[in-house]
């Protein structure tokens, strides 16, 4: 649920008291507050809001990676590698193990060792794949996509089944 407007006070002994109007109808959260009343306990989580990606943008972004790699006579997953290192998000590490390789390649899609030390650590650029970006990092390699495009004669206007 949406906030749509809060407001914060403190009470006389210093606790906050935190008022929320939310975008929901009263009748959803009715059974939880009638709950609240009868003595059950809940905890509450606030996080800033963020976009999501759309599933139009996914699809998008996959159709012009497929004509990319058409065009260019390259499997569309060494396209959609290069365009996430030239257009994605990606974050730095320095690691002293090479074992943490496998679980960074859980959360992200590729990840690069830039530099080796003599003691064995690694400076490692990992890369966070389409379903990792929100909506504005999504927007920019979506930017970087269509300019491609443009470069090897591919009008990404036109409607690709998207």
């Amino acid at each position: 649920m949406d906030i749509v407007y809060m407001d914060l006070k403190q009470d006389a002994i210093g606790r906050a008291r935190l008022l929320m109007v939310v975008d929901t109808p009263v009748s959803d959260l009715s059974e939880v507050y009638s709950q609240y009343q009868s003595g059950k306990k809940f905890i509450c989580s606030i996080k800033p809001y963020t976009h999501k990606k759309s599933a139009e943008q996914r699809k998008y972004a996959w159709a012009l990676i497929t004509e990319l790699a058409n065009k260019r006579r390259m499997p569309k997953d060494e396209v959609y590698k290069e365009q996430i290192e030239k257009y994605g998000q990606s974050d730095f590490f320095h690691i002293k193990c090479a074992d943490i390789i496998p679980q960074l390649l859980k959360v992200y899609k590729f990840v690069e060792v830039t530099h080796q030390k003599d003691d064995g650590t690694m400076y490692v650029k990992a890369y966070r794949g389409l379903s990792r970006l929100d909506n504005r990092e999504t927007a920019v390699l979506l930017d970087g996509i269509i300019a491609d495009c443009k470069e090897w004669g591919i009008n990404p206007e036109v409607s690709h089944d998207c």
